[in-house]
């Protein structure tokens, strides 16, 4: 069983959220502070973050924080079976040939999917350290002391599955982006960001409307809309998951049309019925919405530990 020493950091385009011992924190993102997954005003997200640790007693506390913007890669490879230390001797000899950026330029992990005794099936991930800098120099200027760098889909999965069997799909629908995540026997798969989020609605409803976005937040929150209005939003969104799906099944899943096990809706905008019935309507199954879905990401970093 997981035990929860560290202090989760969940930096969102809308929230900044953390998790310690059992506590969820939340305060508000900074106006364009982050978007799509880029930090775009560093000193005001560490000042809001900061903030938010003092004002809670929580510095000085080592912290695991999420990363899931740009430059994150991953490749599944066929390898001889092997112990963890040949593994980690092949990536870094293998480096330059599996990363589609200069080694140099980033940090190399991985995941075994599968080990026959003789094959081995591995996930290869790899990170653009560019990109994740802002993100640990604010943990650092937020006087917290960061000790790793995880990806949502795992983190993720830390809270959601307890050894679940089949195809799970996780669909995180934040204020900017729609993170997708796909797993097999509860081992992360594959993952993919579609740049449509809840603030897309909320820009839809107010054009329509000719109202002011804080206007039609609070009108799609008490659901005085009608419906029509989102139809060619989401449309666009079942289109793009649709792409995201056949693509997992020809690059990971031997093209095989198995069905989902499960299918979990969670994100700050997670409650809205008309994109809760365009997930149904694509995978064919029906679809677990969690109300407190916004803070599994800050739970399960919250949970991690170190592999090696």
């Amino acid at each position: 069983m997981f035990r929860e020493n560290y202090l989760g950091i969940d930096i969102g385009s809308g929230l900044i959220k953390l998790f310690h011992k059992g506590r969820c924190y939340k305060t508000l993102t900074p106006e364009n502070g982050v978007f799509r997954g880029e930090i775009k005003n560093s000193i005001l997200v560490a000042e809001t973050l900061k903030t938010l640790v003092l004002e809670n007693k929580l510095g000085g506390k080592k912290a695991v924080l999420a990363y899931n913007g740009p430059g994150v890669f991953t490749k599944l490879e066929k390898i001889p079976s092997m112990t963890e230390e040949e593994i980690i001797s092949y990536l870094n000899l293998e480096k330059e040939n599996l990363l589609p950026f200069p080694a140099k330029e980033g940090v190399i992990d991985y995941i075994v999917i599968n080990d026959d005794g003789k094959i081995m099936d591995i996930l290869v991930i790899g990170l653009k350290t560019s990109f994740m800098i802002p993100y640990i120099e604010t943990v650092k200027k937020a006087s917290l002391q960061p000790v790793a760098v995880d990806l949502p889909s795992l983190a993720l999965a830390r809270v959601l599955f307890k050894g679940e069997q089949g195809l799970q799909l996780v669909i995180d629908v934040g204020k900017t982006t729609t993170d997708i995540h796909i797993y097999k026997d509860t081992q992360f798969m594959f993952s993919r960001i579609i740049n449509i989020g809840g603030d897309d609605f909320d820009k839809v409803l107010a054009a329509s409307l000719g109202i002011e976005l804080d206007q039609a937040r609070e009108l799609r929150k008490a659901g005085d809309y009608q419906s029509m209005i989102f139809k060619g939003i989401l449309s666009e969104l079942q289109k793009e998951l649709t792409r995201s799906i056949d693509y997992y099944r020809f690059r990971f899943g031997n093209n095989e049309s198995s069905p989902f096990n499960g299918v979990i809706l969670i994100g700050g905008y997670s409650q809205l019925q008309e994109l809760q019935e365009t997930i149904k309507e694509v995978v064919g199954a029906d679809v677990i919405v969690f109300n407190e879905g916004d803070t599994l990401l800050a739970q399960g970093l919250s949970m991690w530990r170190q592999k090696r």
